[in-house]
């Protein structure tokens, strides 16, 4: 490695010194300051000449001054320029011992199909809020891979090696027709993904502010040729086609139902998730031909519904759906065609009665996301072998001003869950808004033979927000006569509950039968010295015992 050289420091012309300790610095004539208050006038010629001779020496002073802090100010620029640049290359060298460098290419391409993949794995209804369909007018969302390939050769030779990494796409195609630099970009991921099968997201909401043409009045603006649609889905009279069914493994369609409806079957052998969204204000009792059960569709195995009114909108083989989640939707009883599903998550849906009771004996694990009472499902809806139940909603999920009257009692009939449910062993309350400890204290005491419960308190969203884990609850827990099968435990607590943290230990302690338990604070706060070393009591019992 070449040394780095000292800069060298500029010389005074005059003494040889360095030009910030020069001599003649301070050496300036006396000043005229008082003679000029004085008003002295200048008679004498030989006086004259004296002035005259100091004025030409201090302009020539001047000049010489002039010349050096122009030397100085070139001197300066040249110490900045070799500053940044020796800055840069210090980044640079700091970078060549990243721990990145160490991975192998192994676990380099892991990261990165992980990365390129966070995508495809959210819903479309997870980006957009039931009660805000408004979106931003973005073309592709899956420069990930482009990105990675951008950051040197090596991570370049990566990308363009591993076809799995441009296998995600979500296209942004809510105007009458793709732009072109968004069609060429989805070819190109589609002729580097080869010859894997495809996860595609498709949002295609038409929105007339993109009709830039203005080819039609107002009232005949829907009317227009989705040919965006046709496009991505490979009909109508085109050149290529963008998207190749055959090759699909999970399929995101954000689309109306009406814009679906002309539309002949596909087929998609390789298809094991699908996802469709259709919008209730549009609903014009069409439904749509493209997904027929006639068709091949044996790998078929999950399925996500949002605004859909009833099973006929679609034709699918039902019975061989295993994960089912349904999305801003009020009226369930299209769970009542899905005989083989054993996971479902329903996701902002309403979750009253509807008349007559269906058993569905398939599900095992039902989870409730974001969901508005009053619970009133099982009114409708048997669950004889469904063992965890999970209540989740974010952090910052609230409902928004035209739904506040539902907030109010959201949870007053939560228990009434369970009489539906009566295998219920696993309960999940996680985040949840508006969820006091008397409301989870009622659904638990419906629930004598649960074995595993997990309660993460939601992080405050305003001062109103109710505790779940306060000292009422735990008095209850450590009850003798509570939940005597309980096996596992989690109680997170939010970093403004002054709960006591010997409670939580005693009741740890004093449950013989516990044999996982995880405790701790939102965010990972710290807790007491004296709660971590009976943690590790129990750790040396054999109990598996973790710190949130």
């Amino acid at each position: 490695m070449a040394e780095i050289m000292k800069s060298p420091v500029i010389p005074c012309d005059h003494c040889g010194n360095p030009i910030n300790q020069c001599e003649y610095r301070n050496s300036f004539p006396l000043s005229v300051s008082t003679a000029l208050r004085a008003g002295q006038q200048i008679y004498s010629p030989s006086e004259a000449a004296k002035y005259s001779s100091a004025i030409s020496t201090m302009h020539s002073q001047l000049a010489i001054w002039k010349s050096d802090i122009q030397q100085l100010e070139a001197a300066l620029d040249a110490l900045k320029t070799d500053h940044r640049n020796l800055s840069r290359y210090a980044s640079s060298y700091q970078t060549m011992l990243a721990p990145v460098r160490c991975l192998p290419m192994e676990i380099l391409l892991t990261i990165f199909e992980e990365a390129c993949s966070e995508l495809g794995a959210v819903s479309l209804q997870d980006k957009i809020p039931f009660w805000n369909r408004e979106d931003e007018g973005i073309s592709l969302y899956s420069n990930t891979p482009v990105y990675l390939a951008s950051v040197c050769y090596y991570w370049r030779s990566i990308c363009l090696s591993a076809p799995k990494l441009w296998t995600y796409s979500y296209v942004y195609a809510r105007g009458p027709s793709l732009s072109s630099s968004t069609a060429n970009l989805i070819l190109l991921f589609k002729k580097r993904s080869k010859p894997l099968p495809l996860s595609i997201s498709i949002s295609a909401i038409y929105d007339m502010e993109y009709d830039c043409d203005c080819r039609c009045d107002h009232k005949d603006a829907k009317l227009l040729d989705f040919d965006s649609l046709d496009q991505l889905l490979g009909f109508g009279d085109l050149e290529y086609t963008l998207v190749d069914s055959e090759r699909h493994k999970r399929l995101c369609l954000d689309a109306e139902c009406r814009h679906l409806s002309d539309y002949p079957p596909l087929s998609f052998p390789r298809l094991e998730q699908l996802e469709i969204s259709g919008y209730a204000s549009e609903y014009d009792g069409k439904g749509t031909r493209l997904f027929e059960d006639t068709f091949n569709y044996s790998n078929l195995r999950e399925l996500r519904l949002s605004h859909y009114h009833s099973h006929n909108d679609l034709h699918l083989p039902w019975k061989q759906i295993e994960i089912l989640q349904l999305c801003n939707m009020d009226n369930l009883k299209i769970l009542a065609v899905f005989s083989g599903v054993k996971r479902v998550t329903l996701s902002r849906c309403g979750l009253r009665g509807s008349g007559g009771r269906h058993a569905l004996t398939s599900p095992t694990v039902l989870t409730l996301k974001e969901c508005s009472g009053p619970f009133a499902l099982t009114d409708s809806f048997l669950f004889p072998n469904l063992s965890s139940l999970e209540l989740v909603d974010t952090d910052y999920f609230v409902y928004p001003a035209s739904y506040e009257r539902r907030t109010v009692s959201r949870f007053g009939d939560v228990h009434c869950l369970a009489s539906g449910m009566p295998s219920l062993r696993d309960v999940r309350l996680n985040s949840v808004y508006l969820l006091s400890d008397t409301q989870a204290m009622l659904l638990l005491n419906e629930l004598p033979h649960l074995t595993r419960l997990s309660i993460i308190e939601r992080r405050a969203s305003n001062e109103s927000d109710p505790r779940v884990v306060t000292k009422s609850l735990l008095k209850f827990l450590h009850e003798e006569s509570t939940l005597l099968e309980l096996e596992s435990i989690k109680l997170i607590w939010r970093a403004d509950n002054p709960i006591a943290e010997s409670m939580v230990m005693d009741i740890l302690e004093a449950r013989s039968g516990l044999q996982e338990v995880v405790i701790g604070m939102r965010d990972g706060a710290d807790l007491n010295k004296n709660t971590l070393t009976r943690m590790s009591v129990l750790r040396q019992r054999g109990m598996a015992a973790w710190l949130w």
